[in-house]
């Protein structure tokens, strides 16, 4: 696997190193395979962003404001914490902007009380890290949350950001490989320049090649009690609000939590491939250069 291809789409992609040593360390969370159950999911606590970055597959560049409500996102995370028997390698709290969220230290609190053993991680541009309060750093201190930027080419105020990071014994990491905590003179190597443009088409047809899809199967994300394979599924409602289109949804192109009777629908879930969804999806895989965008055009993502 290039490791580095699959990183270079979204926050979310990052399949890390450090998950894979959780998994040496936790062999419980292997099925009877030997495989993990779960690697990672992604929940938007924020869908909205501060940056406007072109070809965002998560459109959080056309969403409008909004939070995942609290009480449903514990009501959810207590859900997906029963399914999974608490057997999570890493979830990741993201967006959108998460640190636009005036109640993240709630959301990481409570993620650690339904995932205690699993890595978390806050994927975050970085741009508000440097103005975050005395509590934040505390909270992620003391329930073990780590901080990986997505690490755009845009000016960050790193010195300061390490420093706290440091004087409140939190960890950041780099991008493309969670082992490695960033610092300033491996900031360039982590830094990501370029996405992966996905092309959405009404008139494709399920004789497409969907193998060539870097989403599947590392792009899990939860929203509102429900696993999806991909983060294009998951928040395609922005991108048919934006532009009045109706690519919608079926039943089958997620799980829902609250109707999964055993573990077995779960692994039956990670193990699929395509999905109806993924007959409007072009997966060529084109690269982009990161830039940001005062006016997204439907061509951004067609």
């Amino acid at each position: 696997m290039n490791r580095r291809k699959f990183v270079g789409a979204c926050c979310c992609c990052a399949f890390t190193c450090a998950g894979l040593a959780f998994l040496n360390k936790n062999p419980k969370i292997l099925n009877e395979e030997n495989e993990f159950l779960m690697h990672h999911v992604g929940v938007h606590i924020a869908e909205h962003c501060n940056l406007s970055c072109k070809y965002c597959c998560h459109f959080s560049c056309i969403a409008e404001k909004e939070f995942y409500d609290l009480d449903k996102f514990k009501q959810d995370m207590d859900k997906m914490s029963s399914v999974l028997d608490k057997k999570l390698v890493e979830l990741q709290l993201l967006g959108g902007e998460p640190l636009l969220n005036p109640q993240i230290n709630e959301y990481t609190k409570y993620s650690r009380e339904c995932f205690p053993k699993t890595r978390i991680n806050i994927i975050t541009n970085a741009t508000l890290l440097d103005n975050m309060d005395k509590t934040f750093w505390e909270t992620l201190n003391e329930n073990e949350i780590n901080i990986v930027p997505s690490l755009y080419p845009i000016k960050i105020n790193w010195s300061s950001i390490l420093d706290k990071a440091e004087k409140y014994n939190v960890g950041i990491y780099g991008y493309y490989d969670c082992k490695e905590k960033l610092t300033l003179s491996n900031i360039d190597r982590f830094q990501k320049p370029f996405f992966y443009k996905m092309k959405l088409d009404k008139n494709t047809n399920d004789n497409i090649d969907k193998s060539k899809c870097y989403m599947r199967p590392k792009c899990t994300n939860m929203y509102n009690g429900k696993l999806y394979p991909c983060t294009i599924i998951a928040y395609i409602r922005h991108f048919n609000k934006k532009f009045n289109k109706d690519f919608y949804l079926t039943e089958n192109d997620y799980l829902d939590l609250y109707k999964v009777k055993n573990i077995s629908e779960v692994e039956k879930f990670l193990k699929t491939t395509q999905f109806p969804f993924c007959k409007y999806c072009i997966p060529d895989n084109e690269k982009v250069m990161w830039e940001n965008s005062k006016e997204h055009l439907i061509d951004e993502w067609t």
